[in-house]
């Protein structure tokens, strides 16, 4: 079992070494959201979250969103919403399915109201 210390000084290598480090942790949470482009014509989307993370997340829709898009989410649950930006795409199985990851535009946006663990 590692320190703390030495967890925190492998952490800072790797921000150093890589450019990039996480800046919360992740849980796998699957909800309910929609999602709908920046254009007044735009529909909305139905999609499901896999991962949520404090800055963003993950989420499985039909819609052909790419990186770089700026859409709403809307989370009807808790009647929130949020501008995010696209981060990722991916298509996922033979269904017309894709991944996006995605982070929140506001970066103090506490969206989830979810405690979420430290970066690993």
């Amino acid at each position: 079992e590692l320190s703390s210390a030495a967890k925190d000084a492998i952490a800072e290598y790797c921000q150093a070494s890589l450019g990039h480090a996480r800046r919360s942790g992740r849980i796998q949470q699957r909800l309910l959201v929609t999602i709908r482009g920046a254009r007044k014509n735009d529909q909305d989307e139905l999609a499901e979250t896999l991962t949520l993370s404090r800055n963003g997340g993950l989420l499985a829709c039909r819609a052909k969103f790419t990186v770089g898009s700026r859409l709403e989410l809307f989370w009807p649950e808790k009647k929130r919403r949020a501008m995010i930006e696209v981060v990722s795409s991916a298509p996922v199985g033979p269904n017309g399915l894709l991944e996006l990851g995605f982070h929140f535009i506001e970066e103090q946006l506490d969206f989830w109201d979810i405690e979420f663990p430290k970066p690993s």
